[in-house]
């Protein structure tokens, strides 16, 4: 049984592998409150600038990663997905089905590659970053849609119920579509593929503010159709007040947290603010 930390430290060894890092005076701080976060390292400040997380875009998690280098869409074409893919779907034997990825929405075939990761363990390449995330058996309170009823009959009588209502409709709606198009023996259960909404809905970043050059994708559908995960980068905790920017850079394909002011030692740094890609 691995500690928090200890896997947060394989996250972070994972990133750098691919040529990502974190800021060496930043450290991902686990506490019951905030859980996974970022800090500043005592006796250590980061400058107005400075990047507190470099994240190669092959480590991100996506629709993309469904598509990009599948024999079916030969037209789709990202150079580090790409890459990547390939070596995933050696591993996954196979790509998912064709007709799965025409008929299904982008942001639902999103949640079964995480679904398909986490259902392959540590055999995953993804697995250093999912073992890191809420697990499917502690999602039940993270948003109101998978609260348990009796939570739920507190919302009764009030928009925010109607609203839930619609979303568990949705839901089990997109996952009872998705499986028609997949093998009868497809481990991809109802309860696992919450747990994926849960992920994506919480820690997802829109792909337009991320990706560089979308337009050349030539995806199938809008570039916002579906969210991104971006591994580490997603460790940062929000806030209203905090100054911070998405930047990627085009040749590099790196995803870099910039921060917009000083934090000093000790203190909390954010992943929220004004975003821009450059």
């Amino acid at each position: 049984m691995t500690t928090p930390q200890e896997r947060y430290d394989a996250l972070i060894q994972w990133v750098e592998e691919a040529g990502g890092c974190l800021h060496p005076s930043v450290e991902v701080y686990h506490d019951a409150v905030t859980k996974g976060s970022f800090r500043v390292k005592d006796g250590c400040a980061v400058n107005q600038g400075e990047s507190v997380v470099t994240l190669p875009i092959a480590r991100s998690l996506s629709y993309l990663n469904a598509v990009c280098g599948h024999p079916e869409f030969p037209g789709i074409q990202h150079q580090q997905i790409q890459a990547a893919n390939a070596q995933a779907a050696r591993d996954n034997n196979g790509w998912f089905p064709a007709e799965f990825l025409r008929e299904t929405p982008p942001h639902v075939v999103g949640r079964f590659v995480l679904m398909q990761e986490y259902l392959l363990g540590s055999r995953s390449a993804w697995w250093p970053y999912i073992r890191t995330l809420p697990q499917p058996e502690h999602v039940a309170g993270m948003l109101p849609a998978l609260w348990p009823a009796d939570d739920l009959e507190f919302l009764v009588g009030t928009n925010a119920y109607v609203a839930v209502q619609e979303i568990k409709s949705t839901l089990k709606r997109e996952y009872k579509q998705a499986m028609k198009r997949l093998p009868s023996d497809s481990a991809y259960t109802r309860p696992l593929y919450l747990w994926a909404y849960a992920i994506f809905t919480s820690r997802s970043f829109r792909p337009s503010l991320i990706l560089p050059d979308a337009e050349a994708l030539a995806l199938p559908c809008e570039i916002d159709d579906f969210s991104v995960l971006l591994p580490l980068y997603d460790v940062g905790n929000h806030s209203p007040v905090a100054r911070t920017a998405w930047r990627t850079d085009s040749e590099t394909l790196l995803c870099r947290l910039v921060s917009g002011q000083a934090c000093e030692s000790g203190s909390q740094v954010f992943n929220v603010g004004f975003m821009s890609i450059t």
